[in-house]
């Protein structure tokens, strides 16, 4: 069958219940926002959390597979993506035929490791505090501080003394144009059980709004969690569990590499 001119192969996947587009382009002149809102449109579109694109590396860096450029639903363009870089990992892992695959991407040279099908580890990135926490009086929390963190893309962690976190979607649509975030950012909402050995998020993230999951989002709430002194239990590991009823376990070696590790199921729609 002939296929028309303007057709794009795509392939779906999921990875903790963060579902991705993602393209295999070598044309940049594609990549204009209003493709990507449709594409991501769940009603007009095919429907996602972020579109993962994969490109040729570029010269400079000779030693990685690939570039990817990610982008959230209203066209915008991140700077990291765990979860879809888990699932990019398992595309090229499985296309080049080797299980260890280095990316370029805007938040810098990542690398990750396709042990078996849907299950891939990517090395995150080091987190680490971007200002001093911020009070959120303002915004109808008192008493309640919120937690700047970079981990290649931005992030704004707050922790409440149990689950009835307020409305978050509407906090999150706010949150994420806080003032202290020069393009916006991603909000983390937190809770602690109460024996003190894993976290519950709901994530509302920058340009895409509430999900099920996100994957620098935890590894960012990891961090602060164990800087904190939050946890009661093992600090080489932190249990994170996220609105999909998917619990994601977070490998932390050492202090000072916190949250590099990012090792859950990669699933292909």
């Amino acid at each position: 069958m002939e296929l028309p001119e303007n057709y794009i192969p795509f392939d779906k996947y999921q990875g903790l219940g963060n579902d991705f587009i993602i393209l295999d382009l070598a044309d940049e002149a594609i990549l204009r926002p209003e493709i990507f809102q449709l594409l991501a449109n769940r009603r007009l579109g095919v429907g996602c959390d972020q579109i993962m694109v994969i490109m040729p590396a570029n010269a400079s860096q000779h030693n990685c597979d690939a570039r990817i450029r990610i982008f959230n639903t209203d066209g915008s363009e991140a700077e990291a993506c765990g979860n879809g870089t888990r699932c990019v990992i398992q595309v090229l892992a499985k296309k080049l035929r080797r299980s260890h695959i280095i990316l370029d991407t805007k938040a810098g040279v990542l690398s990750g490791t396709m042990h078996s099908i849907g299950d891939v580890e990517v090395e995150q990135g080091r987190p680490r505090f971007k200002d001093e926490a911020l009070d959120l009086c303002a915004y109808g929390l008192p008493g309640i501080v919120g937690h700047p963190v970079d981990i290649g893309n931005p992030h704004l962690v707050i922790f409440f003394s149990d689950d009835t976190i307020p409305d978050f979607e509407r906090l999150g649509a706010v949150l994420e144009h806080h003032p202290k975030f020069e393009n916006r950012t991603n909000v983390e909402f937190c809770c602690i059980d109460h024996n003190r050995e894993q976290i519950r998020v709901w994530m509302w993230e920058r340009g895409a709004g509430r999900t099920l999951a996100c994957g620098s989002g935890a590894c960012a709430t990891a961090f602060v969690a164990l800087k904190l002194e939050l946890l009661g239990v093992d600090k080489s590991f932190v249990t994170i569990q996220m609105e999909a009823f998917t619990t994601a376990t977070f490998k932390m070696p050492w202090l000072s590499i916190l949250a590099t590790a990012n090792k859950a199921r990669s699933e292909y729609d």
